[in-house]
Parts: C-alpha cells; structure tokens; sequence
C-alpha cells in the first residue's frame, strides 16, 4: 500500500511539473506597468509580422517560434540630465551646454517626464526596435529642445 501512495505522489509531482512547463512554453506574462509587442514570425495564425495591437498586463499566448515578445515600461519614466555625477541616468557629468544667444555659456540641468503613448507600443517597436533604444531619442529631442529655447 506504502509503495502504491509513493508512486501516485511521484506521477502527481511529475505531471505538475509537467503542466507547468507547458504553460510557460505557451504562454507569456506581462506584469503590470508593462505593455507586450508581439512578432507573429510565420504566418501561420494571421499575418506575418509586428501585431497592430499592445497587449496590456496578463498572460497572452506564445507559440514558441511562431511568436516573439518585447516588453515595454508602459509607466511614467524619468529622464535627468544633471551636472552632479552623483545624479542622473548616467553616472558622469551630462548636463546640457548651449551658448545663448548673447555669446554665453550655459548649463542646464534637465528632468524630462516621459511615457509610452496608450495603444502606440508596436508603433515605437516598428520606428525603433527593441530594447532602449527609444531613449536615446528622447534624451537627443530634450537636447535639442534645450538648445532651441536657450540658444
């Protein structure tokens, strides 16, 4: 009887080790305060290609290599740009320097608020790509705003 309750609880442990291998095969998680882009790689289900839509928190399907995902933050993020080393994202001087129009030097510590547009995440994924890279842009606009307006 002993050695009949130790199988069963091995072949339950094994099946849920099973199913939840499975699950994670076929499935992605978004967390929350992340937005997912999904790339349909074969055209197996639909077009092939970025998806014309963001999918918000929850878990979302994933057919190993017929889909791939990028995540986005889809929170408010902050970018600082700020002479002290100290501070700021990068962790050198990187404050702004213009001449202003009167012939002087000037710098300028910024702090820019930015976040994905609602329902506009594959529209970024499409212009930039993945990853960070849709940062450099918004630190490269912030610097040239800057110039603009004390230039």
């Amino acid at each position: 009887m002993l050695k009949i309750i130790r199988i069963a609880s091995a072949v339950v442990v094994v099946l849920v080790i099973a199913a939840w291998l499975c699950l994670n095969l076929v499935t992605q998680y978004i967390s929350i305060g992340s937005v997912g882009v999904r790339t349909q790689e074969y055209s197996l289900f639909g077009s092939k290609g970025v998806v014309e839509r963001d999918f918000g928190p929850g878990w979302h399907r994933k057919l190993g290599p017929i889909d791939s995902w990028t995540i986005f933050d889809s929170t408010v993020q902050t970018l600082e740009m700020t002479r002290d080393p100290e501070y700021g994202d990068l962790k050198t001087r990187d404050d702004v320097r213009v001449k202003s129009a009167d012939g002087y030097s000037v710098s300028v510590d910024v702090t820019v608020k930015y976040r994905i547009q609602p329902e506009q995440a594959h529209k970024l994924y499409q212009d930039t790509g993945s990853g960070t890279k849709y940062k450099t842009i918004v630190r490269n606009e912030s610097q040239n705003a800057c110039m603009s307006v004390f230039g």
